[in-house]
Parts: C-alpha cells; structure tokens; sequence
C-alpha cells in the first residue's frame, strides 16, 4: 500500500472521528454487520420437524437466494425428463432421463413441473449411469406426473441449503448428515451443520464442530483432491470453519485466541465476503490486547484490500481512538500518520 493511500484513508478517517466527536462520543467500535447473519434473535422459535420426510416436504420448488455464510447457491444444477411413469408400482414410481454420470445420488430429490406449472416431487432411489428411478413423495394439488415431463434436480446438499436459508436449522442439520464421507459435498456439509449450530443459538456444539474438522484437516485425515471443483469446495469449508471458530472466540472475549487464529489468515487464504469482517474482528482484538503494532498492519492490509469500505474508516477510527487513549491526541495522529 502507498504512502499516500494511506494517508487519504487516513484523513478520511479524521473526518469520520471528527464528526463522532463533536457528537460527543467517547468510544469508537467497528460493527461487523456479516457475523449476524443466519443467526435469529433468541426469542423467535424454531420449527422442528418430527422427522426427515417431514423436514424434506418443507424443501420447496423456487430456487434459493444468495445468504448468510454461503456465497451462493445454485439450483438446479441439472435439469432433466421423465422417461416413464409406472403407477401400477406402489409407491409410484417414475423414471428421470439423468443419472449418476450427471452427478445424480440416491436421496436427491428432482422437483416436476411442465411449462412452468409445478406438479409435484419425486425423491431418487436408485442410479444408474443415465437414469435414476424415484418414488413421488409429493403431488400438488393432486396433479399427475406423466412422461415428458421436466425435472429440476436439487441434491441432498441443495435440500440442506435451502433450509438453512429458511433458518429452519434442524430440519437442514438433519439433512446435511445424510451426506456420505467421500462425496461431492461432505466436506462443507459437516460444515454447514456447525454454521446451523451457531445460527440455533448453540455456540458451544458449533465450535466443537468447527474444530473437530479443522483438527481432522490438519492431522492429514481430510485431503482434497486435485480437481479444480474439489478444491475449491475444500477451501469454502476451511475458511468457512476458521472464520466461525474465530468468530465465536471473539464473542466469547478470547480476544488473544482471535489474534492467534486471525494473525495470518489473509496470507493464506483467499476469504471472499468474510475478508472485511475477519479483518475488523481481528483489528478489534489487537486494540483490546493493546497490541497497536498488530493493529497498524491490520489497518494498512484493511485499506490497502478495502479502500473504499465503510470498514477501513471505523477501524482508522477505533484505531485513533485507542492510540489516543493510550498516547494522547497529538501522538495518536503521529503514530498513525508515520
């Protein structure tokens, strides 16, 4: 980062302490909107369906929204055709045109519709290479599954997505655990399950999670591939675990745990959305532990990655507002300018 970007920043964030003193405030903290999210308030109740069939009705047709601490879900990845229908069978069953060579498993689900009228849901229970066989496990409104008809896929992990984003997190836990060891989406399902776990309220059973995979991770027990897909998903689940771990320390007051996780995290990972939230958690340590050197490389990787941020001006300005406090207003601007 140049001198002079950091300067700018700087005076910018002189602007930003100015206004705030002159309002009379005493004390600077840097928000972190991102470590809310997929977390609801307490006192709102959470549905918990009795068991998976009933967790899996409530899986709708409409693709999700981006949300919390996914940086996005894509649905369906694979549309297909209903080849044949045979309603002599009991339960009904129904014959899709895509199978495992399409990256079809057994319990995915395929949501049936004909030109944009929905229909109903078939649940997968066995594959071959370039056809599966469902049971419908859901009609709307009594329509009829015939063949021709269209089939949006959506797999087990999709099914967990999308219920996560709905904040029903027992009914996505329970699903994500039906997620097979070696498959497609183990890795950041176990995950998941611990992001579930916090947005429950359950801060204590998520960072066992977080830290169980982390741990497994670095004793050699979890090995991406070489693929580009594999590792790609491998490292959203690392970053995701560490970002989570951390982040509950952080509440927790560990504010010396925080810096230890935190110190080195840019330098090894790409973090995507969580980048200005893991920096301002990891500035705000450094100030409650003093450590005003850590602090000013956290401010200078923050507005050298982030300039235009809110971010990188509330930490300028919590990180004024703790040299002042320690040294004095002169010095602070002296300390932060050189």
């Amino acid at each position: 980062m140049t001198h002079s970007r950091f300067l700018s920043v700087a005076l910018t964030g002189a602007l930003a302490v100015g206004a705030l003193g002159s309002a009379g405030c005493k004390s600077v903290e840097v928000p972190i909107p991102e470590a809310a999210e997929g977390a609801p308030a307490p006192e709102e109740p959470e549905r918990q369906p009795a068991d998976r069939d009933q967790a899996a009705a409530e899986v709708v047709a409409e693709p999700p929204a981006r949300g919390p601490a996914t940086d996005s879900v894509q649905w369906p990845r694979i549309t297909g055709k209903v080849v044949e229908v045979d309603s002599a069978a009991e339960p009904t069953r129904v014959r899709m045109d895509k199978g495992s060579s399409h990256g079809v498993e057994a319990n995915d689900v395929f949501n049936i519709y004909r030109r944009n009228r929905y229909k109903g849901r078939i649940r997968v229970e066995s594959v071959g290479s370039n056809s599966c066989v469902g049971v419908i496990e859901w009609l709307f409104e009594d329509r009829r599954i015939e063949a021709g008809d269209e089939g949006a896929h959506q797999s087990l992990f999709d099914q967990g997505e999308q219920l996560r984003l709905q904040e029903n997190f027992v009914a996505a836990i329970r699903v994500y655990e039906q997620i097979q060891p070696g498959t497609e989406h183990w890795e950041i399902s176990r995950v998941e399950i611990g992001v579930c776990r916090y947005g429950a309220g359950q801060e204590g059973e998520a960072l066992a999670v977080f830290e169980e995979f982390l741990q497994e991770l670095e004793e050699g027990h979890i090995v991406a591939d070489l693929s580009p897909a594999h590792l790609a998903r491998h490292e959203k689940a690392t970053i995701t675990a560490e970002y989570y771990r951390a982040l509950i320390l952080f509440e927790r007051g560990d504010h010396k745990g925080v810096v230890e996780l935190l110190s080195d995290f840019s330098s090894r990972h790409e973090a995507g959305r969580y980048g200005k939230t893991i920096l301002s958690i990891l500035l705000r340590s450094q100030l409650e532990l003093d450590d005003l050197e850590g602090g000013r490389e956290t401010i200078a990787l923050m507005t050298e990655r982030y300039p235009e941020t809110y971010h990188s001006l509330e930490s300028f300005a919590a990180m004024y507002q703790k040299v002042k406090d320690l040294r004095g207003d002169q010095r602070a601007w002296l300390y932060l300018l050189h």
